[in-house]
């Protein structure tokens, strides 16, 4: 059973209506904040004194409110803005999701010590530093094929060992 984002009751999974049985499984709000046949172009949300205020999403420059960080962004299509989170948020979760895969590609842990608690703590380090194009945390962006490229040349190394190789590394030179 899903739950009203904003009132938090209970949305059934069917309900008949006019003796025609309907589907609310894809519903965000149940029908009391927004009543069957209002449409999902529209976005609700709680105004200052606690009311209700439907904002069109269809318009641009309609003001939203983040699902995640909770941030009032203006919604414009052309910036890459989604209707529940800002531009913020959804970068963030492209870095996240794109850096977990290349953990996973990388084996998912330290393979120095071992570690795999936390995916932040770990770390590319590339072997050969001559041989480096580019620093993967910068380029989440870019295509899979050629972050797997530079994946090749990289150990995947907890923070902890990370830095202990770099100061054996400037400690011989």
């Amino acid at each position: 059973m899903r739950t009203c984002t904003l009132c938090s009751s209970d949305i059934p999974l069917t309900v008949v209506i006019d003796g025609v049985e309907r589907n609310l499984q894809r519903r965000k709000y149940c029908l009391v904040c927004s009543p069957f046949g209002a449409h999902n172009t529209r976005s609700l949300r709680r105004d200052d004194d606690g009311s209700l205020v439907v904002v069109s999403v269809k318009r641009e420059g309609a003001s939203l409110i983040c699902t995640r960080c909770f941030r009032v962004y203006v919604f414009a299509k052309k910036q890459g803005h989604t209707l529940t989170l800002c531009n913020s948020c959804v970068a963030n979760r492209q870095r996240t999701r794109v850096k977990r895969r290349c953990v996973e590609y990388k084996g998912g842990k330290c393979q120095s010590c071992g570690y795999c608690k936390s995916m932040r703590v770990l770390s590319f380090h590339h072997r050969d530093p001559e041989q480096k194009e580019f620093s993967i945390a910068g380029k989440m962006t870019w295509a899979w094929a050629r972050l797997m490229k530079e994946l090749d040349k990289c150990d995947l190394l907890c923070a902890n060992c990370h830095l202990e190789t770099h100061d054996e590394e400037f400690t011989l030179g």
